[in-house]
């Protein structure tokens, strides 16, 4: 893959028109493409042009450019399993650069405009720079990557001028936000908004969504100087350190600090929740001309931001310590079951048959997903003989744990993993593996760091097939009928947690709602009722008894 930086013409640019005429020679959303708007910065940068028009070059390639970055950050890296593959990483890279680049032209853009121009255009210039640096570091947390050094100072920076010109408030317009007004301050306001939120520990979408409800409340925060007389806040910004928003600290310099007053934004907060419980309709605009967002799916983002946008310590559920040793994880379908089953997973026998009164009796499905006690203390008196030949688990280091999760790390070696996937955990004071979940992922240059969250209660290893269509025996035959793995999860009623079931992401789409459950020497036909969470390889959903 070519690198964006070594693909300059080596001709002038003379008009708007030949670059709006080169940018439409070249294939949408691809490499050449990318390539080919870089070619066309590094020849601005090399043979500027005068005036205003090198600002209205730059302003022209905004769109294809991040209409470019959008597809393949997308298509190449955005949300991959960890660590990051060779490809992965190359198109990773040139999108940075290629983001790098447009910030340094603009720099140099703004180094060359004339005296006498006015003052919007540099609040422009400053406005796009902070943009810039924006979508790199968005680049990263979408990627799942640290950030390198030197990021956040650098967007500081690009405010704290914008604040000594005057021209931190001064209304743009967002070319690629339909026309609509921003500022420098609103940008970095999202920006900083954003990091709160923690996205890590987010999906894709939503980051996505915390990214637009961001911009979209950012009008309703400011930025505050703090003072000797100002009381401490929870959180606040040193415009002279290379850290985000972080937990104030004995040796802050007054001059450079900064806190966020967010309390006209959770008051906004608070009465769009309140609208969204109330609303009937399943999509919701949010203000912007972008698509309608799910109702449900908007409300648990919301809840999910309230606390870090209002800048307050939520205490733990369960308290969280430093941990010792290590744990034991396999990750995919196939390594999961065979971790909790101890055996190799096959198809169901002859043997099993469908049985009559469990087929009426829905307790008696509700019990395949209870283990009775006294075989929870057999199973721990003696461990079943595991399969240790097929499983493969990958060792993590503890960093710290509580009753629901370990926070962890290993070396990049090792099996890949994903945010959101299921997994089989062995805690190093346990001889029996339980099932967690994925719950944020991180990689810097030499280690994964990953959160896990701990499914409460012991899992029973099953098989789960498509349910047959009776009504509809020609539809059978299109149709997958083999088992596999799939998992029970028991009631817990202290913790309102009813009977469960947890299938593949893939069974659970084909499977219509229905399906037929392999256990304890029975095929059972279950229906499947309300979804509890969906992963990114998995479904768990509750069940009835089919009628």
């Amino acid at each position: 893959m070519n690198q964006a930086l070594d693909i300059s013409s080596g001709y002038p640019i003379s008009s708007l028109a030949g670059v709006i005429r080169r940018i439409g020679e070249l294939p949408a959303a691809t490499d050449r493409a990318l390539d080919g708007i870089c070619g066309i910065l590094a020849d601005l940068k090399q043979y500027p042009p005068e005036g205003t028009l090198y600002l209205d070059i730059l302003e022209e390639i905004r769109k294809p450019l991040y209409q470019t970055i959008n597809v393949l950050g997308k298509s190449r890296y955005q949300d991959t399993a960890l660590p990051q593959m060779e490809r992965e990483a190359a198109a990773f890279n040139q999108v940075i650069s290629s983001l790098r680049l447009m910030n340094e032209v603009y720099r140099h853009c703004k180094s060359l405009l004339p005296e006498e121009v006015d003052s919007r255009y540099h609040a422009q210039i400053l406005h796009r720079n902070i943009y810039y640096i924006t979508q790199i570091i968005f680049e990263h947390f979408r990627a799942r990557l640290d950030l390198p050094g030197e990021l956040w100072q650098e967007a500081h920076g690009y405010y704290q001028e914008a604040e000594q010109q005057s021209l931190a408030t001064r209304p743009i317009i967002d070319t690629l936000g339909g026309g609509q007004s921003i500022s420098c301050t609103a940008s970095y306001i999202a920006l900083l908004l954003v990091d709160l939120a923690n996205p890590y520990r987010h999906s894709i979408e939503a980051q996505e969504l915390i990214a637009r409800l961001a911009r979209l409340g950012a009008p309703y925060v400011e930025i505050e100087m703090l003072d000797s007389m100002h009381e401490i806040p929870p959180f606040i910004l040193d415009l002279g350190e290379d850290l985000p928003l972080h937990p104030p600290s004995d040796n802050e310099v007054l001059q450079t600090v900064r806190c966020l007053n967010t309390r006209s934004l959770v008051t906004h907060m608070e009465v769009l929740h309140t609208r969204l419980k109330d609303a009937e309709t399943p999509q919701i605009p949010l203000g912007d001309d972008r698509d309608k967002v799910d109702r449900l799916f908007l409300i648990a983002t919301l809840e999910q931001i309230y606390a870090p946008w209002a800048q307050t310590r939520i205490p733990r559920r369960f308290r969280r310590h430093v941990g010792q040793g290590r744990v034991e994880v396999c990750n995919s379908f196939e390594q999961v079951h065979l971790a909790i089953s101890g055996t190799t997973f096959t198809q169901p026998q002859g043997q099993y048959i469908y049985n009559d009164r469990m087929l009426s009796d829905s307790a008696d499905i509700i019990r395949l997903s209870r283990l009775d006690d006294r075989q929870i203390a057999s199973d721990k008196a003696t461990p079943k003989a595991r399969s240790h030949f097929n499983l493969r688990p990958d060792g993590w280091a503890i960093v710290d744990q509580s009753a629901s999760g370990f926070r962890l790390f290993r070396a990049l070696a090792g099996s890949s993993i994903a945010y959101g996937e299921l997994l089989a955990i062995q805690p190093p004071d346990s001889d029996q593996y339980v099932l967690a979940e994925v719950s944020w992922l991180m990689q810097d240059a030499s280690c994964l760091h990953m959160g896990i969250a701990i499914l409460p209660g012991m899992p029973k290893a099953v098989a789960a097939a498509v349910a047959n269509d009776d009504k509809n025996p020609r539809q059978n035959a299109n149709r997958s009928l083999l088992y596999e793995q799939a998992f029970l999860m028991p009631a817990l009623e202290p913790l309102g947690i009813e009977p469960s079931l947890i299938l593949s992401a893939e069974l659970w789409k084909l499977s219509e709602g229905k399906v037929s459950l392999a256990a304890e020497n029975n095929i059972v036909p279950i229906t499947l009722e309300k979804v509890i969470r969906k992963g990114r390889d998995f479904v768990r959903t509750t069940y009835k008894a089919a009628s």
